[in-house]
């Protein structure tokens, strides 16, 4: 498909320029030859040869394509901007109406008349958009951190620096977008991009494969709302199984191949607890105030512990959301009367919330491989108590039973691309008749810190190798939307790595030395310079 659009716009491209090709002393057919015909406007126009390079990098390419439509038409005397604007509004047509129908007179380049009548603003913005996207589409990419999925690892208000390299540079797969943007246009919604045209996967070679335990960038793979992997939703978790692996979790605690997970240093599991509050405690501002600094409970993690809120306030049972450090804090502080973790298990709920056998049977409803389609539930599992599930593996072979395709139909059909029926009693795959599947890449799977409110694969399944981003590597400012005035700003993961043992060490003083220092020496060579 995008072998006959390059092809197509190949030959489109020539039909609307051969004569400013011709006119500029060049053979007709040169304007015609994909690549080729790049080199040889770069020397009609007299711009440096290596642009060549970028111009045909994806998504660059269409600001790199605006400023040669500039150039040539400057080249031949065409100079008012108005001739680059239609050029570009009409995607090549009014070009093609000026390479048909106009005289072109191939002259010479004027520098003095582009910075006089463009300015040095428009050239600055169209070569700052050039290379910030080719950094943010080769390097790094800032992100931030929306939900409380992986508190207290990550915190919502958390800017992130994502490396692009550890797992290999994914090339873009929609050429078509807006640059700096991911999938939504800002204040006039809609989408960013066109999926008209898709390019190959392809990814650069990595610097390491995803270890356990690596806090991940992806694309959510249940974005329904758009289909380029690319542009779906972009999700940060901890990768907690990897391919090959099998995964298991027990009253809450997750093990891997038989073994349970240890978290490294800085990350920090959360669950919920049921608590009944002293009864002189009100969930009033103060009272929400008090929770976040003393015990570290985020306001947005507070639910009602027992039927509705008005219920559960004068009963004063609640649901908090705490690491175990901090839930220890707060049996110790005798704030609380009573106090037990919530770990759900399927058909046994706990004295302090007989309501939950209905929310997990809509929980249990809502994970991936019963899928809805079960009556009554199959598996009855929990976010709690979970599995054992394997993670496919490239190369990796499953029989095709019914209990296989509850767990690995997406992968093979949507992630993998096959068609895969089942015909009286027979499964088809591709047309034909098989017993087995290989599978063609590798999967992971990915959970946030913040067990019992994240959306993760428990609901939604493994996330392909197409699918990943980056790896979160550092934090350049961390935000705090429920602190009062300066505290909003957490000064003590600002510039601060995201991975490593120990506490947090802010780079922040050491990056604002060198900064100053640099400055000074420059200001000094200058000086130096002018009085030479």
């Amino acid at each position: 498909m995008y072998l006959y659009f390059f092809v197509g716009l190949a030959l489109y491209r020539g039909l609307i320029t051969w004569k400013f090709y011709t006119a500029a002393g060049r053979q007709a057919w040169e304007a015609f030859v994909p690549f080729y015909n790049t080199y040889v406007l770069l020397q009609i126009t007299e711009r440096p040869k290596w642009w060549i390079f970028i111009y045909y990098v994806p998504v660059v390419d269409n600001v790199m394509a605006i400023i040669l439509t500039y150039e040539l038409l400057h080249m031949f005397n065409f100079r008012k901007i108005t001739f680059a604007i239609l050029s570009v509004v009409t995607l090549g047509l009014y070009l093609g109406y000026l390479n048909y129908t106009q005289p072109l007179n191939y002259g010479q380049r004027d520098d003095s008349w582009i910075k006089k009548n463009l300015g040095t603003t428009v050239n600055a913005i169209l070569f700052a958009v050039v290379a910030a996207t080719l950094i943010r589409s080769t390097t790094f990419e800032s992100y931030t951190i929306p939900t409380g999925s992986m508190e207290e690892s990550l915190y919502t208000g958390d800017f992130l620096f994502v490396s692009k390299m550890h797992y290999g540079v994914r090339l873009p797969i929609t050429p078509f977008t807006v640059p700096l943007l991911h999938n939504e246009l800002p204040l006039i919604g809609g989408k960013s991009y066109s999926d008209l045209v898709q390019l190959p996967y392809v990814r650069l070679p990595k610097f390491t494969e995803v270890q356990l335990n690596d806090p991940v960038v992806f694309n959510y793979p249940a974005d329904s709302d758009h289909d380029p992997i690319d542009k779906k939703m972009n999700y940060v978790k901890r990768c907690v199984g990897t391919p090959g692996d099998s995964i298991k979790i027990v009253d809450g605690v997750l093990f891997i191949n038989g073994v349970e997970n240890q978290l490294p240093d800085r990350a920090k599991r959360q669950i919920s607890y049921y608590v009944q509050l002293d009864q002189g405690f009100i969930l009033n501002e103060n009272g929400l105030e008090y929770l976040r600094e003393k015990f570290e409970v985020d306001p947005s993690d507070i639910q009602p512990g027992l039927g509705t809120v008005q219920q559960s306030a004068q009963a004063s049972k609640w649901r908090f959301t705490m690491t175990e450090e901090n839930a220890q804090a707060m049996r110790e502080s005798g704030f609380a009367k009573q106090m037990e973790p919530v770990i759900l298990e399927y058909g046994n709920p706990s004295s302090f919330n007989p309501d939950e056998s209905r929310i997990m049977e809509a929980s249990a409803r809502q994970m991936f491989m019963n899928n809805n389609i079960h009556e009554p539930i199959q598996y009855k599992w929990t976010i709690d108590n979970y599995g054992s599930v394997w993670i496919p593996q490239e190369g990796a072979t499953i029989e095709l039973n019914e209990k296989n395709l509850d767990f690995y139909y997406k992968a093979i059909t949507v992630h993998e691309g096959n068609t895969l029926e089942q015909i009286d009693g027979k499964y088809v795959l591709n047309g034909e008749e098989a017993s087995t599947y290989t599978f063609k890449q590798d999967y992971f799977w990915m959970m946030g810190d913040n067990r019992h409110n994240s959306l993760d694969s428990r609901f939604w399944g493994f996330v392909p190798e197409t699918h990943l981003v980056g790896k979160p590597v550092f934090i350049w400012m961390s935000y705090d939307k429920y602190a009062p005035g300066a505290k909003k700003i957490r000064n003590e993961r600002v510039f601060t790595t995201v991975n490593g043992s120990g506490e947090r060490f802010s780079y922040l003083l050491p990056f604002g030395i060198i900064v100053v220092l640099w400055t000074l020496i420059g200001r000094y060579r200058r000086k130096k310079k002018a009085q030479a």
